[in-house]
């Protein structure tokens, strides 16, 4: 910009009080110095000598943004609270946007209203724990406390169902419950539905992890489209069966519970009383609950995690 377009500039931006050597004193200082020209028209340090601030009535709202920009300063929100509470979370926020002034008045008492109307409010559920039993609700809307999931954008949470909308090949999409990571012996029941159960050539599963501590930490309980019902070890170097059966289709279908008892390094799979698969592997000595589906959409529900079932092991003549 040459020295006439720099005086020219000046003196649009200058009041109309102010002098044409008072415009030249901006120019000059602009050429060699910002911060002397910010001096000179009264703007803070570190500025633009050539930005008006827009008035409040301004329609462009970029301008608008810019605005806020200088009235609230750039604001760093306190940290989550230790526990699932969202009043600790609210009171916090509150506690420190009146220190640091990063709202309006009326917007913090807003907020302060919030807080008082809902003092007494016992709705917030408590924390996750590590404790047995554990009966999850999945009552929505977001996903509980305490879970985690591989993908958690293909799941979704409401009237009792943990439901995984999408699936597709070669991903894993595990859901979890992270607290449970040092369980040891334990039955872990569940239900699982879908409304898309693929056969040959393309097969679907729904899956039950348990001792679970990571994708390649596991055992599970896969229930497959085509009435295969498998026992697996998952390990990082992949999957080892531990024990299969077939068994009618309409059995992995029917939407009834199944239950996974693990002792010590017994396993044993039962469904509607009956026991259809026991197994014996040291590899995983603890670890949590897992859902996931497998080529289809599915939803779970009823899961339910207690102390080891009581009955004894089977003999063969039990086993279909």
């Amino acid at each position: 910009m040459d020295k006439t377009a720099l005086l020219l500039a000046a003196l649009l931006l200058l009041p109309a009080s102010a002098t044409v050597s008072h415009a030249r004193k901006v120019a000059r200082a602009a050429v060699t110095n910002v911060p002397a020209a910010n001096r000179v028209m009264g703007l803070p340090e570190g500025g633009n000598p050539f930005f008006c601030p827009p008035s409040p009535e301004d329609p462009d709202l970029r301008d608008k943004d810019k605005t806020l920009e200088r009235v609230f300063p750039e604001w760093t929100p306190p940290p989550p609270a230790a526990v699932n509470d969202w009043r600790a979370e609210l009171a916090a926020l509150l506690a420190q946007g009146r220190r640091d002034r990063a709202a309006s008045p009326a917007f913090l008492e807003a907020l302060q209203c919030l807080l008082d109307r809902h003092a007494d409010d016992n709705s917030t559920p408590p924390p996750p724990s590590d404790r047995l039993p554990f009966h999850p609700t999945f009552d929505g809307p977001g996903m509980p406390p305490g879970w985690s999931a591989v993908k958690p954008e293909v799941w979704r949470f409401g009237d009792g169902f943990a439901t995984q909308f999408r699936s597709w090949a070669d991903t894993r999409f595990v859901l979890s419950y992270d607290p449970g990571r040092e369980w040891r012996d334990y039955s872990a029941t569940f239900t699982v539905e879908s409304d898309s159960w693929f056969t040959y050539p393309m097969r679907s599963s729904a899956v039950l992890y348990f001792r679970y501590r990571g994708v390649t930490d596991s055992f599970s309980l896969w229930l497959d489209s085509a009435g295969d019902l498998t026992l697996s070890s998952q390990e990082a170097r992949g999957s080892r069966i531990l024990a299969r059966i077939p068994v009618e289709s309409a059995v992995i279908r029917d939407g009834k519970p199944w239950t996974v008892t693990v002792r010590g390094d017994e396993i044993k799979v039962f469904h509607e009383g009956r026991c259809f698969l026991m197994a014996s592997d040291p590899a995983h000595p603890r670890g949590t609950v897992g859902l996931e589906a497998v080529h289809i959409p599915a939803r779970f529900s009823s899961l339910s995690v207690t102390a080891p079932r009581q009955s004894p092991f089977p003999t063969p003549k039990d086993i279909p």
